[in-house]
């Protein structure tokens, strides 16, 4: 039997109640084998995951073991391999000397901090646009003015499993547990739809829609890196149960598949279309934003620069400079659940984004697809006449659509 911390404080998930941390020898081991792993593999980066399960273990006692262990597992990397890079995962317990000591970049799970951007609460819904719409320039502000290393993974990160331990062990936290990304933002869709704001029959769409923007701006918002594998995508659709999860595949015949993709209101085919759609747009923003890069200061001094914001439509856009690529990323996306009306009357202002008169096409294309089936057609960027850094929208932007463009901005 392994040994069990019958005091552990609150956080009793990831195992770490299984040694016993007071011992010197077992901290021991636990360093050489960490070591071990970095020296054979040739690490150049190690990620500590829930750095806070491991410390708030010892919180209630006077002398924390777990804080010790992270003394000493720093000492051992910075006396054996001192050019190793270590991001860790800290919430409660990112202020605490310690933790700051051992890593070098925190991160966390921007998904949930967006979801609360995008979906407050509130009946009045002007009231939440605006909020949504000087949140986001907020969000920009408090990235130019970033200067730590900051690392996220932009999902909604939460618990597939409905775990008694973890349960018992966060039960300030309920609602993380036993549902996938979509189906937390499901959760929300459906407050939206008992406020009147969404129709019922729009439900799964506006979902999709809304899980990709979480997606979007928590990348593009990431200041040092952020982290993607297949296995979040997994979690996306529902099949990290399954076997072989982490090759992944993007079908509807996941055991879970259900949870993910209710029928309700889609046959088959239409969720074959909505899955293929995900897919493609998760890899194009992807691609887009590797070859921008991520956080450099551009010729105006700032990696990002709002250049549009309409606190009625909620209508939002800002563009983003990246380490080496000529060519800036323009994201433009709707905060409202509601379409964005009519799409002529909302213009772009690319000249504040530096925008050259030496090259202005006539044409802006996105690089991703709309995901709702109702609008099969690209959305475009046209140049408004008399003024070649303004530009307008070929058709209005459904709720909680997002729009990728890549901006040729030559000779800066």
């Amino acid at each position: 039997m392994p040994y069990q911390d019958a005091d552990a404080f609150l956080f009793r998930d990831y195992g770490t109640w299984h040694f016993d941390l007071e011992d010197p020898i077992i901290r021991e081991i636990i360093c050489e084998k960490i070591l071990e792993t970095i020296l054979t593999l040739d690490l150049q980066t190690l990620r500590v995951d829930y750095i806070d399960g491991l410390v708030m273990q010892y919180a209630n006692r006077s002398i924390n073991y777990s804080k010790k262990l992270l003394e000493e597992l720093k000492h051992s990397i910075k006396q054996n391999c001192p050019n190793l890079q270590i991001i860790g995962e800290a919430f409660q317990t990112a202020g605490e000397p310690e933790v700051q000591s051992l890593i070098d970049s925190a991160y966390a799970p921007r998904g949930f901090a967006v979801l609360d951007l995008l979906v407050a609460p509130g009946h009045d819904h002007s009231q939440v646009i605006r909020g949504c719409v000087e949140g986001l320039t907020e969000a920009v502000q408090e990235f130019n003015s970033q200067t730590n290393a900051e690392s996220n993974y932009s999902q909604l990160h939460d618990e597939c499993w409905q775990d008694d331990w973890i349960s018992l062990g966060r039960p300030h936290t309920p609602w993380a547990y036993g549902s996938m990304p979509m189906g937390l933002s499901l959760k929300r869709i459906d407050q939206l739809i008992e406020h009147g704001w969404i129709d019922s029959k729009d439900r799964i769409h506006a979902a999709a829609c809304l899980t990709q923007m979480i997606r979007v701006l928590g990348t593009t918002l990431s200041f040092t890196r952020w982290m993607e594998t297949s296995g979040c995508l997994s979690l996306d659709q529902g099949r990290l149960d399954e076997d072989d999860h982490w090759k992944f595949s993007w079908n509807d015949n996941g055991k879970l598949s259900n949870q993910l993709f209710p029928a309700e209101g889609l046959n088959k085919e239409q969720r074959l279309t909505l899955l293929s759609r995900l897919k493609a747009n998760v890899t194009a923003t992807n691609q887009l934003l590797i070859k921008v890069g991520l956080s450099e200061s551009n010729p105006l001094g700032k990696p990002l620069r709002m250049v549009h914001g309409d606190v009625n439509s909620g209508l939002s856009a800002y563009v983003r400079w990246g380490r080496k690529h000529p060519n800036p990323m323009l994201v433009l996306l709707n905060l409202s659940p509601q379409a964005s009306g009519n799409g002529n009357e909302y213009t772009i202002n690319l000249e504040s984004a530096g925008w050259s008169a030496n090259h202005h096409p006539q044409t802006l294309k996105s690089v991703i697809q709309p995901l709702t089936s109702r609008l099969e057609q690209p959305l475009l960027l046209t140049q408004s006449r008399g003024s070649p850094g303004r530009y307008h929208l070929s058709h209005a932007l459904a709720g909680y659509e997002v729009a990728l463009f890549e901006v040729p901005i030559h000779g800066r």
